[in-house]
């Protein structure tokens, strides 16, 4: 089911410190953007993710809407599962915080947590960490997409 109006303003009430951006609304052009042009769609609305409250309710929202939603970190995707036309982009670049705790050598990241965060991060305990060679990208797709790679493509 695509967006429309009326599932926008009920979404909105039920949020607590997202913002919801539609088509024409400042910002929402910059937002749809992705590393590669063959991942970008038009999305109904864009929930830019303050809290994993507001994450929840949304897609619980999606859910008994059926609206299809799709989530974005870094936008690297090249199969475009960061973007849905129509349905609801969950946008997490406004999650970005990483903790260290150099004692264990663990760190904890939102969502929207870019490499270079991570990067920053860790170096001022002088530490790092095996990851993304490329550190404008997402640590969240591309954690899934190594599991996904070595669940399908390597035996233990």
């Amino acid at each position: 089911m695509a967006v429309d109006r009326t599932l926008i303003k009920d979404l909105s009430k039920q949020l607590k410190t997202s913002r919801i951006l539609t088509p024409g609304s400042e910002y929402y052009a910059e937002k749809i953007k992705r590393w590669s042009l063959c991942a970008e769609r038009q999305a109904g609305a864009i929930v830019v993710a303050e809290s994993a409250e507001d994450i929840s309710q949304t897609i619980l929202f999606s859910k008994e809407n059926s609206i299809s939603i799709a989530v974005c970190g870094g936008g690297h995707s090249i199969a475009g599962s960061s973007s849905v036309e129509g349905g609801i982009v969950i946008d997490l670049s406004s999650m970005r915080n990483v903790h260290v705790d150099p004692n264990n050598k663990i760190i904890t990241a939102q969502g929207g947590a870019l490499w270079v965060d991570v990067d920053v991060a860790t170096g001022k305990y002088g530490l790092a960490t095996v990851g993304g060679t490329v550190n404008h990208t997402g640590i969240g797709g591309q954690a899934r997409a190594c599991r996904w790679k070595h669940r399908h493509c390597f035996r233990d």
